[in-house]
């Protein structure tokens, strides 16, 4: 059932998303072409070429707010308001109801950030702008190794699964927020805002004990050189390479926890507009 509830939430969501993203892909080829053919004439062609270049910014920066403002409504009008009466008469669990609207804001937040990434490269001057990162980057790499221990080619992909379970903590988070505020009877996107705001204060908290409490420790257990090495690139280089695995166990366990509040709420408490 979480499918099907998934492909109609994708359905739903596509009429939004994918005209939007278009949007970025086209300005990105009209600026392209724009800059290749009448930048630089005289002060009159670069300005619209100016304009196009800042309308394409903006898009790129509404694309991101749009996408939390679609995860917003999508979640409250769908199962907090009206449309949840229909929701929850379905044979379906909360926990399914929540996935179904979390993966499909996932995949949304996926395709904008892919969509930005391939509207920049067109920006890109060349295949000699790439042959120069692809050159230059080999040495950087060897000596961000050299110096700090760190291997990049393993933690490129490690900083994009941090990023990943950061965007899913988020959206969880956001949930986990609107079910609080809809156990109130007036002025619900109020106390769901305050709601965030509190599970943001509490998980800083709680990450802040957790840090001074376990990783420093055992940081300071496992590498005891680095109590008098602090400043040296390798002990730094082990220190980010903890708190990055921190971060990711930290990441899992707010998703975690947000998603268990949501679904907790919504099958035991809910209440309806």
């Amino acid at each position: 059932m979480l499918g099907k509830l998934l492909k109609y939430e994708l359905k739903a969501t596509s009429r939004s998303f994918l005209p939007f993203l278009g949007a970025i892909l086209a300005l990105s080829v009209i600026n392209k072409l724009s800059t290749a053919l009448i930048s630089g004439n005289s002060w009159i062609f670069d300005l619209p070429v100016f304009l196009l270049t800042f309308l394409y910014i903006a898009m790129i920066m509404a694309a991101s707010i749009f996408c939390i403002i679609l995860t917003v409504q999508r979640f409250y009008k769908g199962l907090l308001g009206r449309e949840g009466y229909l929701m929850f008469t379905l044979p379906v669990t909360a926990a399914e109801n929540i996935l179904s609207k979390g993966i499909a804001s996932l995949i949304w937040i996926l395709m904008t950030v892919l969509t930005t990434f391939l509207s920049i490269c067109v920006f890109l001057p060349g295949t000699e702008a790439l042959t120069l990162i692809r050159e230059g980057w080999g040495p950087i790499v060897l000596e961000i190794q050299r110096d700090t221990g760190l291997d990049v080619n393993f933690l490129l992909p490690f900083m994009l699964l941090l990023s990943l379970l950061g965007c899913c903590s988020f959206v969880m988070e956001l949930y986990a927020a609107m079910s609080i505020g809809q156990l109130f009877n007036s002025h619900r996107l109020l106390c769901s805002f305050g709601a965030y705001l509190g599970i943001c204060v509490g998980e800083q908290i709680f990450a802040t004990i957790l840090m001074n409490l376990i990783v420093g420790p055992l940081l300071f257990h496992f590498y005891p050189e680095s109590k008098a090495m602090m400043f040296d690139n390798h002990m730094i280089g082990q220190a980010l390479n903890c708190i990055l695995w921190f971060a990711l166990v930290l990441e899992i366990l707010s998703g975690v926890t947000c998603f268990l509040i949501s679904r907790g709420i919504l099958s035991r408490r809910l209440n309806l507009e």
